[in-house]
């Protein structure tokens, strides 16, 4: 009896548990969500976007500590898409960019152009497990953006390799401003909507490269929108 009883405890246990693992395996739903409704496959919604203070950019390149500040952003013709997982288009353009470091060096233009991107909503891991995150990445190849410095001997064109992630703020709401902090510190792993455990991160000449800033982004017409 008492065994029968140890049994059916440890059954309960392992239920329990099996329990938790699927509720934190479905904190996140991986969809864009507008006026109350998921925003079906196939459906777009236009959106615009703001820098909310300077968007900065970190590396070391040949052992040369780079560090670039813009304090504008746009993203003509940007669109969420909708369906599982959720997704959006754009090509950023960061404006009125200077180098802090190289100090002689400057941005050609004062404007630094992404590759198109095509984005994703995932989910955060470790410390940054059940956040919606927003993975940015480049529809083609491996390069994400190439700005060109000019102006000195260290003043090089760079670049700029891989992927990057922005948490979405506020979480699992629907606002008309929406906050996208990108490269919280907590984690650069995420879980994408097939509950594969990945990795994000850019690179400079193999080099670790970060990128961050908070951005404002709105859909046109305005409409309370948010990622779950």
């Amino acid at each position: 009896m008492k065994h029968m009883k140890r049994l059916g405890l440890c059954l309960a246990t392992v239920l329990a548990l099996s329990g938790i693992a699927v509720a934190q395996a479905s904190a996140m739903e991986f969809i864009w969500k507008v006026n109350g409704a998921k925003l079906e496959a196939g459906k777009e919604k236009e959106l615009t976007s703001k820098a909310k203070g300077a968007q900065t950019l970190k590396a070391t390149v040949l052992g040369v500590k780079v560090e670039i500040k813009c304090t504008e952003v746009s993203t003509a013709g940007a669109k969420i898409v909708g369906g599982t997982p959720g997704t959006s288009t754009e090509t950023v353009e960061y404006k009125k960019c200077i180098v802090v470091k190289p100090a002689e060096c400057k941005i050609k233009g004062e404007t630094i152009s992404t590759k198109p991107l095509v984005d994703e909503i995932v989910e955060g891991v470790g410390a940054s497990a059940g956040k919606g995150l927003i993975l940015f990445k480049p529809k083609e190849g491996e390069i994400f953006a190439e700005p060109k410095l000019e102006g000195g001997f260290f003043c090089l064109s760079l670049a700029v390799k891989g992927s990057v992630l922005a948490e979405a703020n506020p979480q699992k709401e629907e606002v008309e401003t929406g906050v996208l902090k990108f490269e919280p510190a907590e984690s650069k792993k995420y879980k994408n909507s097939k509950n594969e455990e990945k990795s994000a991160g850019l690179t400079i000449s193999g080099n670790a490269s970060t990128v961050t800033g908070e951005v404002e982004t709105k859909l046109n017409p305005v409409e309370k929108f948010g990622v779950f």
